[in-house]
């Protein structure tokens, strides 16, 4: 891969998808095209390292808007948590809810109960691996839950739910 660093950021080639010409127009220019891939691939820092990075990429994780309405019985808010991970808000008779993008919803723990310690029944994120990951860390989201960071045996970096549902990144 080959690399550009603009003010805006960097942009990524990868050496398959360009192509240059091979001789010199009249100016004493090159020519050249470049292909863009859909997604970045895993990088490696060094070609020996044995696992990759995944670089984030432009595709966003999406809640869509009222997707818990009809369990919640009212109309909610989104809540992003970067690119990796969204969910929605809830208030039902006074009190704020929390429910993950397939609608598993709890009540959001207080300020002060999250400051005094206090976890949710549904709050566990014990150190464990996810299926067809190698390895996995707990991730701790405040009074929204937890989750985990993991890496598969290619290691690619992925993001799971407290019910280890994986996405990469």
């Amino acid at each position: 891969m080959k690399h550009v660093v603009e003010d805006i950021g960097m942009l990524v080639f990868t050496g398959d998808k360009c192509k240059c010409a091979t001789a010199a127009n009249d100016e004493g220019e090159y020519t050249c095209e470049f292909g863009l891939l859909e997604s970045v691939p895993p990088v490696k820092a060094d070609k020996d390292d044995k696992v990759a990075m995944r670089l984030a990429g432009t595709a966003e994780i999406e809640c869509p808007i009222g997707q818990c309405d009809a369990k919640m019985g009212g109309s909610g808010e989104v809540v992003k948590f970067g690119n990796h991970n969204c969910g929605y808000t809830y208030v039902k008779q006074g009190e704020e809810y929390y429910c993950d993008r397939q609608c598993n919803c709890h009540k959001e723990l207080s300020q002060e109960e999250a400051d005094n310690g206090k976890k949710l029944e549904d709050d566990e994120c014990l150190t464990q691996t996810c299926p067809g990951m190698s390895k996995c860390e707990p991730l701790d989201y405040g009074s929204y839950g937890c989750g985990y960071s993991c890496e598969n045996s290619e290691g690619t970096f992925h993001f799971c739910t407290q019910d280890c549902e994986c996405e990469a990144e």
